[in-house]
C-alpha cells in the first residue's frame, strides 16, 4: 500500500516536473495540467467507486426496502448522485433518480 502510494507521488511529480519543463507555461497552467493528468489517472478508480456504490445500493432497493415505494426513497439520492458524478457513462442512476424527483413534484 505504501509502495503504491510512493510511486502515485513519484508518478504526480514527474508529471508536475515535465509540465515545468515545457516552454511559455505559468505555475497555472501546469497546476491545470497536473490536475487534468490526476483526473485521467484515477478514471479507473472512480469507475470501480461508482460499482462499489451501486453494488451496495442495488440490493437495498430490491430487498432491504421493497415494501416502500420508489417515490419515498428519497435518502437514496446523495448515493445516486455520487455514483453519477464518479462514473457519468453509468446510466441506472439516471432512470431512477429523475422518476424520484418526478414523483416528489421536482420537477423544474
Amino acid at each position: 500500500m505504501i509502495v503504491g502510494l510512493l510511486l502515485l507521488a513519484l508518478l504526480f511529480a514527474g508529471q508536475f516536473g515535465a509540465d515545468r519543463m515545457a516552454v511559455g507555461t505559468s505555475p497555472v497552467e501546469t497546476g491545470l495540467a497536473v490536475g487534468r493528468a490526476t483526473f485521467a489517472y484515477l478514471s479507473g478508480l472512480r469507475i470501480f467507486a461508482a460499482q462499489v456504490l451501486w453494488n451496495r445500493i442495488e440490493p437495498l432497493f430490491h430487498e432491504y426496502y421493497e415494501a416502500v415505494p420508489l417515490r419515498e426513497q428519497l435518502y437514496m439520492l446523495p448515493t445516486l448522485n455520487a455514483v453519477n458524478m464518479l462514473d457519468p457513462q453509468f446510466q441506472q442512476p439516471y432512470y431512477i433518480a429523475p422518476w424520484i424527483l418526478a414523483r416528489q413534484g421536482e420537477v423544474s
